[in-house]
């Protein structure tokens, strides 16, 4: 379902951030039911609005998520407008526990890269040498 992070493989930005946008809607879904709207709008305020998925992203992935029985969607016709509440099923749960056992390591070693080279590149070359193997 979540694409995974093959350690050696070029970085699919794409993949991964759909792959993370499910684990996201999972995630909030775990909480209690939610609007789409709502789960797009928790996932920009969490990421201190450096991650605002669009409308585009976030429903044709809730439609899949719900046809794999991940989550399930009912009908509120109590507003103006009718819109779709979504939660998360057990089979859900289970497979979000699984997902947080793989891609949690997976997170912490992409920082972990990250970071250094974050580091490598802030300073000029001449100003340090390469690190040794």
């Amino acid at each position: 379902m979540v694409a995974q992070i093959q350690s050696g493989c070029p970085l699919d930005t794409r993949v991964l951030v759909r792959g993370f946008l499910a684990v996201s809607i999972l995630h909030f879904l775990e909480s209690g039911p939610s609007f789409g709207a709502d789960i797009a709008r928790m996932i920009e305020i969490t990421s201190r609005g450096n991650w605002s998925p669009s409308p585009g992203s976030v429903y044709p992935l809730l439609r899949r998520l719900e046809q794999e029985g991940l989550i399930e969607g009912q009908w509120d016709r109590g507003h103006l407008q009718a819109r779709k509440v979504y939660d998360l099923t057990d089979h859900g749960r289970s497979e979000l526990a699984k997902l947080r056992a793989e891609i949690i390591p997976q997170l912490n070693r992409a920082i972990r890269t990250l970071q250094s080279h974050v580091e490598f590149l802030s300073a000029p070359m001449s100003a340090r040498p390469l690190p040794a193997e």
